[in-house]
Parts: C-alpha cells; structure tokens; sequence
C-alpha cells in the first residue's frame, strides 16, 4: 500500500532457520523514536510520529508480527 514504518529503538530477538529453510522469529522491539508514513490512493500522505515505548513482538512466524504502536500527527488549526 505504500505505508512505511522507520524507527530506532532496542530489543531482543531470536532468529532460527532450519535445512529446510523455515524461518522463525521471536521477541520484542522497543520503540524509542520513529514515524509512520499513511497513504491512500496518492491522494491522503501523512507522517505521524511513533510514541516512545511503543512495541513490535514476534512469536514465530516473521510476516504475523503482533504491533502494539501509539502514534500522534499534528495538525496546526
């Protein structure tokens, strides 16, 4: 769609690939700065700006990430 997430932040995540090649993923990512890029259909961009403390954890599967993100746009009225 267009989205984009960047951030800093610290965590602790564990990666494991077997002879198969199945890829795992777990732990935590803790957000200490970023900002997340809304758009819709070229028309609507955004930049908002991700709250310190926010999360990302993974429990296995890479592409199934759970977010747990706070994020704040300001709007001069």
């Amino acid at each position: 769609a267009g989205d984009i997430i960047k951030s800093y932040g610290r965590g602790s995540l564990k990666f494991n690939i077997d002879t198969r090649g199945d890829f795992s993923m777990y732990g935590n990512y803790i957000i200490e700065k970023g900002s997340y890029n809304f758009t819709l259909a070229n028309i609507i961009n955004k930049e908002f700006k991700i709250v310190n403390g926010s999360r990302i954890t993974w429990t296995g599967n890479p592409y199934d990430g759970i977010l747990d993100i706070d994020a704040a746009y300001e709007q001069y009225v």
